[in-house]
């Protein structure tokens, strides 16, 4: 399935929000750390991907969620996901004839390939346009979650300028402070045209992970 989103971050934050309504999503996971760590995280989204907290106003309106509690759940809600990894994915790229190829394996959870979509995003507020892919915030292991508990977020991505920026993701070993490792992605993707570009941005962005 293909998930075509275009407008503004309020607006596709929005229409995420809608999709997240009728797919049944009632509640947020909001971490007890929360509140301790939430002037500390809106601090660094607020210098590195601002437009965020726009996608998350979005989406808020769209589900009906109160809009402190939606901040607080994605700007925190990963801070506390710490464990030993459990495996590894791999990612490689290879230049052949003037092209690059981009190859990989995912070794998350091997649910997420029933449920994993095509995410495409057309910006008219000054950000490139990607697409990506998603699994949806797969975390249970062995079956996937029910539609309520899924996530939309760019892991794998490459914007309108031919970059390309994707993880390779596992929980951290202990809890820290620090952008998502996604929504590094996502801020990259959005806001850098050359892999120069990202790998600048990307090594001073605090990261929890």
């Amino acid at each position: 399935m293909k998930l075509t989103l275009s407008g503004t971050h309020k607006e596709i934050g929005q229409h995420i929000g809608q999709l997240y309504r009728s797919w049944g999503k009632k509640e947020l996971y909001i971490p007890k750390i929360s509140n301790d760590v939430y002037e500390q995280q809106i601090a660094i989204y607020r210098q590195y991907f601002p437009r965020y907290l726009e996608w998350l106003e979005g989406i808020a309106m769209g589900a009906g969620f109160n809009r402190d509690d939606t901040v607080k759940s994605y700007t925190a809600g990963f801070l506390d996901l710490v464990s030993r990894p459990r495996s590894n994915c791999s990612v490689f790229g290879l230049h052949k004839n003037g092209e690059v190829y981009i190859g990989r394996d995912y070794d998350w959870r091997a649910a997420s390939e029933e449920i994993s979509k095509q995410l495409s995003v057309q910006f008219t507020d000054r950000a490139y346009s990607f697409t990506a892919l998603t699994d949806m915030g797969t975390w249970k292991m062995g079956a996937p979650g029910d539609q309520s508990s899924y996530v939309v977020v760019p892991e794998d991505a490459w914007n309108e300028h031919g970059l390309f920026v994707c993880i390779n993701g596992a929980p951290g070993l202990s809890a820290s402070t620090g952008m998502s490792c996604l929504h590094i992605v996502q801020a990259a993707i959005e806001q850098c045209k050359t892999t120069a570009e990202a790998t600048e941005f990307i090594t001073k962005v605090p990261c929890n992970d």
